[in-house]
């Protein structure tokens, strides 16, 4: 006797919903997969070249209205024994940027509630904290018009998604190695 899998539910969700909303069910059924793969994934001859050439005490906040966004980000914070908060959304960013220090801000773009781009500039505005802290946009979209966008409110660089260590190492070494030379 075979069993029909195409007639099981896993999960639902009502309508209408948002992109997020789907991503996170899909991440909701799948999560364990995704996540052991993250974790047991063996580096690359070019992962394990990288050099993360970074002061060993950095707080980060990673900010990101997908669940297996923040996840996977985490995970490769932990793996470098960083220490890091997870939001997931403006509002909830600038809550804890009030509440906690951080030498680093991982912003995705396209949130609910409050998007990236006014969080970026909110977190401007709180004074001295607010401006020195570096925050870096995480999009899905690389387009100029993005880019410049995320620059006018006060962003410091880009890292696209999905999230790839190796583009994470080059933008934090570059943009540490531009800090620390001034």
């Amino acid at each position: 006797h075979k069993t029909d899998h195409s007639k099981k539910t896993y999960s639902t969700l009502s309508r209408p919903f948002a992109r997020s909303e789907l991503l996170d069910k899909i991440c909701e059924v799948l999560k364990i997969d995704a996540l052991e793969q993250a974790k047991n994934k063996k580096p690359t001859k070019s992962e394990r070249s990288l050099k993360l050439n970074l002061p060993k005490n950095l707080k980060f906040l990673v900010v990101d209205d997908i669940e297996m966004n923040r996840i996977l980000v985490g995970e490769v914070l932990k793996s470098l024994n960083y220490e890091y908060e997870l939001g997931v959304d403006g509002v909830d960013a600038i809550d804890k940027f009030k509440n906690s220090n951080f030498d680093v801000i991982l912003m995705d773009l396209q949130m609910p509630n409050m998007d990236g781009y006014e969080a970026t500039g909110e977190i401007r505005k709180l004074g001295k904290k607010g401006k020195d802290v570096p925050i870096f946009a995480l999009t899905a979209n690389f387009q100029k018009e993005d880019q410049e966008k995320s620059l006018e409110a006060g962003c410091d660089g880009f890292i696209s998604k999905p999230f790839k260590k190796k583009e994470f190492f080059n933008t934090m070494n570059t943009f540490f190695k531009k800090t620390s030379s001034k």
